[in-house]
Parts: structure tokens; C-alpha cells; sequence
């Protein structure tokens, strides 16, 4: 065909396309189509693997915090047990003072027998 030819018809005759271009326009659509694909797999990939790695990170994080918890809870009844002690030696104190002051009324009273005899 000369370059002097009639033009066909039909555009999608390969006398029309000189140079190739459909079919060069057809291979690039594919492989920006395959790009496109590649692309899109490559993304659910990463969101996949981030929301793996989240969700690890998370329950990680969760089970430190359930150990820091109890640990509190721990040092809680420990710091309880400490306060009823204080409390109990309060007591104790207590019935120490009433007890000296029965004794030296006790005393008192014995000074005051002898003395009276």
C-alpha cells in the first residue's frame, strides 16, 4: 500500500494502522490493566499484613495491661493487709494505755492499803 492509497474503511483494518498503533494502544491497556492489578493486590496485601501486625500489637498490649493490672491488685491487698496491722497495733496501743492506767489506779489503790494499816 502506498502512502498514497485510499484510507480503508474500516479503522480497525490493518491497512489502516500503518504504524501498529491499535495494536500498541491494545498492549498498553493490558498492561496498564495488569498494573492496575498488581497494584491492588500489592494494597489488600499491606492492609492485610497492618492489620495483622495492629491486631498482634493490640493483644500485646492488652496482655501487658491485664498484667499491670493485677500487679496493681496485688500491691492493693498488700497495702490492706499493711492498714489492718496499723490497725490492729492501734488497738493494741489502746488496750496498753487503758491497761497502764488499771495498773497505776491498781498501784494506788495498794499504796493506799498499806498506808491505811
Amino acid at each position: 500500500m502506498s502512502i498514497f492509497a485510499p484510507v480503508p474503511d474500516d479503522p480497525n483494518s490493518e491497512e489502516h494502522d500503518l504504524l501498529g498503533i491499535s495494536k500498541l494502544t491494545e498492549s498498553f491497556l493490558a498492561l496498564t490493566g495488569a498494573i492496575d492489578t498488581r497494584i491492588e493486590a500489592l494494597v489488600n496485601e499491606t492492609q492485610d499484613s497492618i492489620n495483622s501486625q495492629t491486631e498482634a500489637y493490640t493483644e500485646g498490649e492488652i496482655a501487658q495491661c491485664d498484667e499491670a493490672l493485677e500487679a496493681m491488685r496485688r500491691i492493693i491487698k498488700q497495702c490492706d493487709q499493711i492498714e489492718q496491722e496499723f490497725d490492729k497495733i492501734a488497738i493494741i496501743g489502746e488496750i496498753a494505755k487503758d491497761f497502764q492506767a488499771r495498773l497505776a489506779q491498781a498501784e494506788k489503790s495498794l499504796v493506799e492499803l498499806s498506808q491505811v494499816q
